[in-house]
């Protein structure tokens, strides 16, 4: 009796764990669930194309503020690829294929290993294609005339002899019904190269000016930018923009080269990608400034000032030294602070100071395109800024994914599957030969998995070749 009960717990137990793994491949092969992670996907993606990654805090300081900057940050939306829940989602999507893939593969294979030669003349007529046709030749000619017949189709032929009668199957086209399977494992692939690379990898940009030398802390050496510069067509349209860059490992010159779009420089698996260049919106090498009187308005001096150097003005006891530039000026005015509200320079503006007899009298802002706007009266004379030579930096997109090969051979497989489905038909076609005393019956079916039309034309011309058949 205690036997009994035990084994009807372990039924028991054994059906509460089929009824879970029945919901589980339920929930994660459901279309539905699909189709609401692509969507997710797709926002993701959209937050990931609007909000450039991997840059600089800077330029997100300037582009969007120091406040917004902390929420785009903590939300992760400056590396969304590399965040938890975008890795997260890649994993429920790989889930979703990789049931399906279980889930539909096996009836698929059974039906391409079907090889069933012998099937009933009702069946045969049953058939999404069928015809009933005779001759008055023998059982043999007809055999031999059906079996080549079909061949020279391409279609591989098996026979089939019980007694009188003789039965012929023939298919072609069989891995066209596994093609979606290929995809979704292409697809699989992919996603795991991509989790692979978002776990092991890593994507940044680095803005660089023309000198500097960047540490490349994930692969513990320097990167130095000796030269950029921009090519031009004949209507100043740019044409192409270059960085020479130098790698330094261990304090020593290791490799050097010159890089373009679509060309990068690689080094202990690191690439480097030219992918930007601009003008720096926090810093400038020098400016043309112009000094007047500001009761007479009356022309002192043109100086050209380097940035963070004291320079004198002629004629004068009075010294200028840049100390601050913003491209697109804007004052915070809970934080009091100063700063480029975006990376384009719509509001070029330079920090002064004026130092009269060697005492510092102001630390007024210069705006470029609103002379006018000088109001400090703390000094007798009106400074204009009359321009300014910003650098230019190069912006290379720097990444290292171990993931790569993989997604390549996913998208090989992705391509091969998507030929499959759309290109290859599993077609086929049963033949059934009765003899009936000098007289012969010859039932013939046929079916094929897509492109119907295709395969009733092919059905069509089948038949009409059967029906001329000769002694």
């Amino acid at each position: 009796m205690g036997e009994e009960k035990a084994e009807g717990k372990i039924a028991a137990g054994k059906g509460a764990w089929e009824t879970v793994e029945d919901k589980f491949i339920e929930i994660f092969s459901s279309p539905k669930l699909a189709i609401f992670i692509f969507i997710i996907l797709a926002v993701l993606s959209v937050f990931g194309t609007m909000i450039e990654q991997n840059r600089e805090p800077s330029m997100y300081i300037a582009a969007y503020g120091d406040k917004w900057y902390g929420v785009i940050r903590g939300l992760g939306l400056t590396d969304i690829y590399h965040s938890w829940y975008f890795s997260l989602t890649l994993i429920l999507l790989s889930v979703n294929l990789a049931v399906c893939f279980f889930r539909r593969l096996p009836p698929k294979w059974r039906l391409i290993r079907d090889k069933s030669v012998v099937m009933a003349e009702d069946a045969i007529l049953r058939q999404k294609n069928s015809a009933r046709l005779n001759h008055n030749m023998s059982l043999q000619h007809i055999k031999d005339s059906v079996f080549g017949l079909l061949r020279k189709k391409g279609y591989k032929v098996t026979t089939a002899e019980t007694g009188s009668d003789v039965s012929i199957f023939a298919h072609r086209g069989a891995i066209g019904r596994i093609g979606s399977d290929i995809t979704h494992v292409g697809l699989l692939i992919i996603f795991l190269g991509a989790i692979l690379g978002s776990f092991m990898g890593f994507k940044g940009f680095a803005t660089i000016f023309e000198g500097e030398t960047k540490h490349i802390k994930e692969g513990g050496f320097e990167l130095r930018v000796d030269k950029f510069w921009i090519e031009y067509y004949d209507d100043y349209r740019p044409k192409g923009f270059f960085s020479t860059l130098t790698v330094i490992d261990n304090g020593k010159d290791v490799l050097k080269k010159t890089i373009k779009v679509n060309d990068p420089l690689r080094y202990k698996g690191i690439w480097f990608y030219q992918s930007s260049y601009g003008q720096a919106w926090d810093r400038i090498d020098k400016a043309r400034l112009f000094v007047y009187e500001r009761e007479t308005g009356k022309f002192v001096a043109e100086v050209i000032a380097d940035f963070g150097k004291e320079i004198e003005v002629p004629n004068t006891n009075l010294k200028l030294k840049i100390i601050g530039f913003v491209a697109d000026f804007f004052y915070d005015t809970a934080s009091k602070e100063v700063f480029s509200k975006s990376i384009e320079h719509n509001n070029p503006a330079m920090q002064i100071e004026v130092y009269e007899k060697g005492i510092l009298k102001t630390a007024p802002w210069v705006f470029a395109k609103y002379p006018e706007a000088f109001l400090d009266k703390s000094t007798k004379y009106f400074i204009e800024a009359a321009g300014y030579q910003a650098p230019q930096y190069t912006g290379l997109s720097i990444t290292r994914d171990p993931g790569v090969n993989i997604v390549w051979v996913g998208s090989t497989l992705l391509t091969l599957g998507l030929f499959l489905s759309f290109f290859v038909i599993h077609k086929r076609i049963w033949v059934k030969i009765v003899d009936k005393n000098n007289k012969v019956d010859i039932y013939v079916g046929g079916n094929a998995n897509k492109n119907k039309i295709n395969f009733d034309k092919d059905f069509s011309n089948l038949i009409n070749e059967l029906n001329r058949i000769e002694k």
